[in-house]
């Protein structure tokens, strides 16, 4: 049924979530509706208290019509309980691209912890809200959970710092730490998620570490930086599975050998020392092996 309602008796959702607008967007789509009007059905709403309608939908038309000065305009009157209400302001801004995810977190549990008020139980709650408002489970499921992060956190989201989903991932690589580093350095949620994969795969537990303490503090923000360093790290490591026994009597063998050769050296410093150029490089490389050796000893 679609009345015609004086402006001053339409009253907002008593479920809205938004209770700002932005007044540049506002003017723009007063101009739309002053050059094209509105289409039926535009607005839509339940009557209560006698003649005063409660919209259910169109709060941002109905702000373009008041700094257009209407008096009246053309309300779309559905039945509605309040449960019903709360799930149409819920879609209304779920759809809004300006509304952020901790906003739509905080909209989405009101909903499930009145149902739960009613007499559901939390899961049934939950999956009902889904059903109603037509999302899969586990997109409300991780919009949930940003409202246990920590409240710098959450300023962030709401601020539009950075997107949820992005925040989500940082978090759970590395804190909010991680969450500071993905919005200072403009990390997407695709680029954290390459990042975190690559340093789970990482064998050393001690380079693993390292790295993502890197990732962490900013000091590797793309995954080549990672992968680059992983590799610097991992080479820097000794070889855990290494045959020390076996390996010591190598070199214990390769060193005498050397050391036979260093003796027919000694034997030639008379003829070496003709050859100035050749034997100060040679000095270079002596005194280097010396100080390698001393360092085992």
């Amino acid at each position: 049924m679609i009345l015609k309602v004086q402006i001053g008796k339409i009253k907002p959702n008593p479920f809205q979530m938004r209770k700002t607008y932005n007044y540049e967007t506002i003017k723009g789509l007063a101009e739309e509706i002053k050059n094209f009007g509105l289409w039926k059905g535009s607005l839509r709403g339940r009557k209560v208290d006698g003649n005063n309608v409660e919209l259910c939908s169109g709060h941002r038309r109905l702000e373009a019509i008041k700094l257009l000065g209407w008096k009246e305009v053309e309300v779309e009157i559905v039945k509605l309980d309040d449960d019903q209400m709360m799930a149409q302001s819920l879609i209304e801004n779920l759809q809004r691209e300006d509304l952020s995810d901790i906003e739509k977190a905080h909209g989405i549990q009101y909903m499930i912890n009145r149902l739960q008020k009613n007499g559901m139980d939390k899961e049934e709650a939950f999956n009902k809200t889904c059903e109603i408002m037509g999302l899969s489970k586990s997109w409300v499921s991780n919009l949930l959970k940003l409202l246990k992060m920590e409240p710098e956190v959450k300023k962030a989201i709401k601020q539009k710092k950075i997107a949820g989903r992005t925040a989500m991932e940082a978090y759970q690589f590395g804190g909010k730490k991680m969450v500071k580093t993905a919005i200072k350095h403009k990390l997407g949620v695709h680029a954290i998620s390459q990042i975190s994969q690559k340093v789970r795969k990482v064998q050393s537990e001690k380079v693993q570490k390292q790295i993502k303490k890197e990732i962490i503090e900013g000091k590797a923000e793309t995954l080549e930086d990672v992968e680059t360093r992983v590799v610097t790290l991992l080479n820097r490591e000794p070889e855990e599975n290494v045959d020390v026994s076996n390996q010591i009597n190598d070199w214990a063998v390769k060193l005498s050998k050397l050391n036979e050769e260093l003796q027919i050296l000694v034997k030639l410093r008379d003829l070496i020392k003709k050859h100035p150029l050749q034997l100060a490089h040679l000095k270079v490389v002596i005194r280097k092996l010396i100080q390698d050796l001393n360092s085992l000893l």
